[in-house]
């Protein structure tokens, strides 16, 4: 290919890209006005915890850690793997109120992360999953990114249930513990308390240990 050639395509490939970027920029100031109206009236939320990190897609909205706050009316950067971002897209999906989800269960089950299996006399049989609903989409997305953390307990979790299934049904699992933790936030106030993979794994040998206890009773 001519140079002069080559170059004409890069100018035209970074026009476009400048385009695009302009595009992107209209459409985060308009969803910024839309956080605005959301946010009008309601009370100011502090925040014990830093804002994560957005690696991909930043929106470039003013203010957007503290408009999720004041929206949501509580803290979900306690939670693992949920950054803004994520929030912002379960804002558009599920909305701040959660009234409609009687309990976390009904929560869970409108995501499409609730065990799916079909029972017919005494065999159970095994339903295919399905990824309709977006939310459930975007909490298994967290799950995934969990998948490979070193101090997150619901990344052990997530492993040790893959080592044991497969990947995709530990996914879901953990995907379904970070939805409860998320729906017990919101309606509750609950916060989640990460108590490290330390701890969860002493928990695990002690749950072991006291499973032995009762089948040794049984015994004698």
């Amino acid at each position: 290919m001519p140079k002069f050639l080559l170059l004409f395509l890069l100018e035209q490939s970074l026009n476009l890209w400048k385009v695009h970027q302009q595009q992107l920029l209209l459409i985060d100031k308009r969803i910024e006005g839309l956080l605005c109206n959301l946010e009008h009236g309601k009370q100011f939320i502090t925040s014990e915890h830093k804002a994560k990190p957005i690696r991909h897609h930043k929106p470039m909205i003013t203010g957007l850690h503290q408009k999720l706050l004041n929206i949501y009316g509580a803290d979900a950067s306690c939670i693992p793997g949920i950054t803004d971002y994520t929030l912002l897209k379960l804002l558009g999906e599920v909305g701040a109120d959660m009234s409609r989800f009687p309990t976390a269960k009904h929560f869970v089950s409108w995501c499409g992360l609730c065990p799916g299996h079909n029972q017919s006399g005494l065999k159970n049989r095994k339903s295919k999953m399905n990824n309709h609903s977006n939310a459930g989409q975007t909490f298994r997305e967290i799950a995934q990114a969990l998948l490979n953390s070193k101090y997150v307990a619901t990344g052990a979790f997530i492993r040790k249930l893959k080592s044991r299934k497969n990947a995709r049904i530990a996914i879901k699992a953990g995907a379904r513990k970070i939805a409860e933790a998320f729906y017990n936030l919101l309606t509750k106030g609950t916060q989640y308390v990460e108590q490290g993979i330390a701890k969860y794994e002493q928990q695990l040998k002690q749950r072991e240990q006291n499973y032995l206890q009762k089948l040794a009773l049984k015994q004698d």
